[in-house]
């Protein structure tokens, strides 16, 4: 997310795996330029790019859930004082 938000730049080896999950050569990925996408009759990687979509979507939720739980304890914690 820090990725998409301009926070963060991802590193060399993250860019590396992502551009082979994506099926796209580093140089498109960086650039958009050069060969745009690599011809991969790999069918794990779209299994691959489902797992990380559904991986990312439970961290989400993990985040959630733990902001939500942040908030409750501190509004218990201010009812006991």
């Amino acid at each position: 997310m820090a990725w998409e938000e301009d926070r963060n730049e991802p590193r060399a080896n993250r860019l590396q795996m992502l551009s082979g999950i994506l099926g796209v050569s580093l140089k498109w990925l960086l650039t958009g330029e050069g060969d745009e996408v690599e011809i991969d009759a790999d069918p794990q990687a779209a299994v691959d790019v489902a797992l990380l979509s559904e991986i990312r979507e439970i961290r989400a939720q993990l985040l959630s859930a733990t902001n939500r739980l942040a908030l409750l304890e501190k509004r218990l914690r201010k009812g006991s004082d």
